[in-house]
């Protein structure tokens, strides 16, 4: 018989891969996501959506993102044009993951998910 705290262990390893080191919900990142992103993020063809709540943002801000916290998303997602590009962040990627699954089911089709607003801003850096 299999004991629990394996269980536990597979499970835990199981959801550690699907949200962190595969992204979650939403696209794959292409292989030149880097290079292309900082591109299109200085033309303003890609736009970062931080769904951070708002004492996350201001902690540590995420400069040239909409910030449309989680709670929130469904209400505004309405104001966005549904043939844009939009990354998707928040801390971990877990908040980012839902919303794309939302962003999905409502028509969306360009959304990818970079987990984490560090990510946005090395972005935003280059």
């Amino acid at each position: 018989m299999v004991s629990k705290s394996l269980v536990v262990i597979l499970i835990g390893g199981a959801l550690f891969y699907f949200f962190f080191l595969r992204g979650g919900q939403g696209d794959p990142l292409p292989q030149n996501f880097k290079k292309v992103s900082a591109e299109l993020i200085k033309k303003q063809q890609v736009i970062g959506i931080d769904v951070r709540s708002p004492g996350e943002v201001q902690s540590n801000p995420a400069e040239g993102a909409l910030h449309i916290p989680m709670g929130d998303f469904e209400n505004e997602a309405s104001n966005l044009e549904k043939d844009k590009h939009y990354v998707v962040f928040c801390e971990t990627g877990m908040r980012a993951s839902v919303v794309i699954k939302q962003m999905k089911s409502m028509g969306f089709k360009k959304v990818s998910n970079i987990r984490d607003w560090r990510a946005w801003n090395r972005l935003k850096e280059k």
